[in-house]
């Protein structure tokens, strides 16, 4: 499927096991590429072997190369050895086409689900774990680790009942362990990625943390704060030694070059603004033009 706009509530598409039906485009929170339906499941021949309800139908256009590549990331994960059959991610049901997958529904997202101390926080906070962390082992053991787990990827069905399911969804940013470097995103990145190193085992374990935190109380970790976008990852780390003095950090030069220290930027934080700030967002432009020109990038 070429186009986007030829998926209109109404209509059918043709996959290798059964049909669907779109219903209504599905409003995300503008973090992920692909385009979200929802969709009737229409069954061919095997009924019992339908999904009951509905389900999902994520599409990517053709001409944006990082969404097609996501989503070839998503089919190659769910090939890994145990990763299909494992009940902490969310299931395919199908590849419709190059373009196209048909996943599992479930009623919401941990990011949608507004927290409120009354709810059943352990059972919820258990059923994320337990499924966020299992994913965790499962792509270990093949030499994998996924790198965007955030409130919005935990897929959350019966959480006003006794038996919550969750379950893993979006693996679109799934590497090979140590391959890649600067991911996560910046309120559930690990310490160790914010130094530059690659991203493992360890990561996603804390991103699993940050992610019921970041549901708790998102105004704990992140950038929703930071007075200018240079200073997003000092400031993050910044949030993490407030809240782990111990953490050591480096001092500015090599990969940090003449950029504001944490330790630096912890100062601001502090005083939520001041002169100060307009220092450290002029050395940090610097430190990044210094560093695309070293590269022989634009500065």
């Amino acid at each position: 499927m070429s186009s986007l706009a030829r998926l209109a509530p109404g209509q059918t598409l043709a996959g290798a096991r059964w049909d669907y039906r779109i219903v209504n485009a599905i409003k995300g929170d503008n973090s992920h590429q692909s385009t979200v339906y929802k969709a009737e499941v229409h069954p061919r021949t095997d009924v019992s072997d339908s999904p009951n309800g509905p389900t999902v139908i994520k599409t990517a256009s053709s001409k944006n190369e990082s969404a097609m590549s996501a989503l070839g990331r998503k089919c190659a994960t769910y090939r890994l050895p145990g990763v299909s059959s494992a009940p902490c991610f969310r299931k395919l049901y199908d590849e419709i086409d190059d373009c196209t997958l048909a996943c599992e529904w479930l009623e919401t997202t941990l990011g949608d689900l507004r927290y409120r101390p009354e709810m059943r926080i352990y059972a919820i906070i258990k059923a994320c774990l337990n499924a966020a962390l299992a994913s965790c082992v499962v792509l270990d053991d093949q030499g994998y680790v996924n790198t965007d787990f955030k409130p919005v990827n935990i897929l959350l069905s019966g959480n006003e009942t006794i038996r919550i399911t969750a379950e893993v969804g979006d693996l679109g940013l799934v590497y090979p362990s140590d391959s890649v470097i600067e991911v996560q995103p910046y309120a559930m990145r690990a310490p160790e990625v914010f130094l530059g190193h690659s991203c493992n085992g360890p990561g996603p374990v804390w991103a699993v943390a940050a992610t019921l935190l970041c549901w708790i109380n998102p105004r704990v970790w992140g950038i929703w704060d930071c007075p200018h976008p240079v200073l997003n990852e000092a400031w993050c780390m910044a949030k993490i030694k407030r809240l782990f003095p111990d953490w050591e950090l480096p001092a500015p030069g090599g990969r940090w070059r003449t950029s504001p220290s944490s330790s630096e930027v912890c100062q601001v934080y502090e005083s939520r603004g001041g002169t100060h700030v307009s220092d450290l967002v002029c050395r940090g432009r610097d430190a990044k033009s210094g560093g695309a020109a070293a590269a022989g990038g634009p500065p």
